[in-house]
């Protein structure tokens, strides 16, 4: 709340400076300001700033902390950061929170966000699967009435939970590959965070859909990824392999396989590396898991 009025009062302060400019610009227009009769001239942008202070008014008047005080957009929406305090909030993440609390007083279901990840021992990887944990103990709380679960089956369910195909990895060898169906650029993010826990050499088996956003997702992975083998997908939606190569740059390295088989056999062939990733949609896991689960 303090954030949201702090963000507030800086707003009312750049449109109390423009209301008092004499002079006017070619930039300004007249428009009406909260309903009231009388016009007056503004900045062309502060039409919108007027209804960010709205926004930002409702919200406080909304937003109700819970008694656990579990409350941190930032870890929820940016997890991968491990930020834990309000500090840096957005007039877009107050917006959004604001969205967030009008649907489920709509709806008529409380709402909780969950600031920290479980801290206890867990079968899956990455700062976002500990927020992940948070999540489904509070659930567990809140249903407890209905299915009894002790504190012990939560522990040991946690610490042997696995998420096939979700930063998946499998020993063969001396080699690690991990199988995650990272699709898009905000999930590629959550994998290389992942990949970053553990930073060692580590090359990549990768193909998408032609109309998923591949620019952004070889972006977001390439200082994590040496080397690229690039394969095909036997879908109307996969993009072809020439179009695929030409979205890298010329300092990235990358191998044109004719087929998937022939990408686990070259990575798995490589002396110097220990870690293979296979990326970038659930047709490019769906062909790897074949091969794999017959090594």
């Amino acid at each position: 709340i303090d954030i949201a009025r702090s963000k507030r009062d800086v707003i009312l302060k750049e449109l109390s400076f423009y209301e008092n400019q004499e002079k006017k610009d070619e930039s300004q227009q007249f428009v009406e300001i909260d309903g009231d009769d009388s016009i007056k001239p503004v900045h062309k942008d502060l039409k919108l700033k007027l209804q960010i202070v709205k926004n930002i008014n409702l919200l406080m008047q909304k937003l109700v902390i819970s008694k656990e005080k579990i409350f941190d957009t930032n870890n929820t929406r940016n997890y991968h950061n491990n930020k834990s305090s309000l500090n840096g909030l957005s007039i877009s993440d107050v917006l959004i929170m604001n969205n967030w609390l009008n649907y489920a007083k709509e709806i008529d279901a409380p709402l909780t966000f969950i600031k920290e990840g479980y801290q206890g021992e867990i079968g899956l990887e990455g700062a976002h699967q500990r927020i992940n944990a948070s999540v489904a103990i509070k659930a567990i709380e809140k249903l407890n009435y209905l299915f009894p679960i002790t504190n012990n089956m939560i522990v040991e369910g946690i610490k042997e939970a696995q998420i096939a195909a979700r930063f998946q990895k499998i020993i063969i060898g001396d080699k690690t590959v991990i199988l995650d169906v990272a699709h898009n650029p905000a999930a590629v993010e959550t994998l290389v965070s992942t990949l970053l826990e553990s930073p060692i050499e580590t090359v990549a088996i990768f193909s998408a859909l032609a109309d998923k956003n591949i620019d952004d997702m070889i972006k977001l992975s390439s200082n994590s990824i040496k080397q690229w083998f690039l394969v095909p997908l036997y879908s109307e939606r996969s993009i072809q392999l020439d179009a695929l190569n030409d979205k890298f740059a010329d300092s990235q390295t990358t191998t044109v396989c004719i087929n998937m088989n022939s990408a686990i056999n070259k990575t798995l062939g490589l002396k110097n590396i220990k870690r293979i990733v296979i990326f970038g949609s659930f047709y490019t896991i769906a062909d790897a898991s074949k091969i794999l689960h017959l090594m």
